[in-house]
């Protein structure tokens, strides 16, 4: 039986699969489409389990095109940045993620070009302030939604909840990490000053992991939802450029 290492891309309107074989040649892709929240002017948010049960999808039409002809060896992540899922310790999501292109933050903004200011902010992380980074999606959740955040034992980028779901273990990694606007870009450790900023606590922050590690192995409940073996190895994955 043949190896295939699947990849998956979570964008911001659909998920992606596809499977490579060892020479890195595409033999079958699927998508599945999910839709943005607007509960709001200027909101966008999207429904965590909405991505998962789209992975299950995708996973299931690769699966079907293969034929049970191809062993998966392995399994990578991609995809949107800059969003905020905020999981409670039993990795359930304890509201709706907010994607980056949400613009409820502008109060948020303000606030940080005055303090800690756009020369700190671009001097840590090589980024301004903007609506829809993560950094000031926790400002405004601390500011308008603290019970939900209380609740939160993680917050992550979307991506990242797809790969807690297959691994049941919680991480980031380097890219989407430092482009939360939470992280120092020189030394990859929280920025104390960032994390002030926010009013949030360096606790809520998973680990952050090399993209080409196995951040864990797909666990007996993702296995049964997708099908295939327990144990795969999951990559920590990147990000996907838009």
């Amino acid at each position: 039986m043949a190896d295939v290492w699947l990849g998956l891309d979570l964008g911001t309107s659909s998920v992606k699969c596809i499977a490579l074989d060892a020479g890195g040649d595409v033999v079958a892709a699927a998508q599945q489409r999910y839709r943005i929240d607007r509960p709001r002017p200027g909101w966008a948010e999207q429904d965590p389990q909405a991505w998962w049960l789209a992975v299950v999808g995708v996973i299931a039409d690769v699966r079907s095109q293969l034929g049970g002809s191809r062993a998966v060896r392995a399994i990578g992540l991609a995809g949107q940045m800059h969003g905020v899922v905020l999981v409670d310790s039993a990795h359930s999501p304890v509201r709706p993620a907010i994607i980056w292109s949400d613009a409820r933050a502008v109060t948020e903004v303000e606030r940080w070009r005055r303090s800690p200011g756009d020369d700190v902010v671009e001097r840590l992380t090589g980024f301004r302030s903007a609506s829809g980074m993560a950094a000031l999606s926790l400002a405004w959740l601390r500011a308008e939604e603290p019970a939900a955040l209380g609740r939160a034992r993680h917050a992550m980028q979307p991506k990242d909840f797809v790969r807690l779901r297959l691994t049941g273990d919680a991480a980031l990694d380097p890219t989407d990490a430092g482009a939360s606007l939470l992280f120092d870009l020189d030394s990859g450790a929280p920025a104390v000053p960032l994390l002030e900023a926010a009013d949030i606590d360096d606790t809520l922050l998973p680990p952050v992991l090399p993209t080409l590690s196995a951040a864990g192995s797909l666990t007996v409940a993702a296995a049964e939802d997708l099908g295939l073996p327990v144990g795969i190895p999951i990559a920590t994955g990147g990000e996907t450029r838009r």
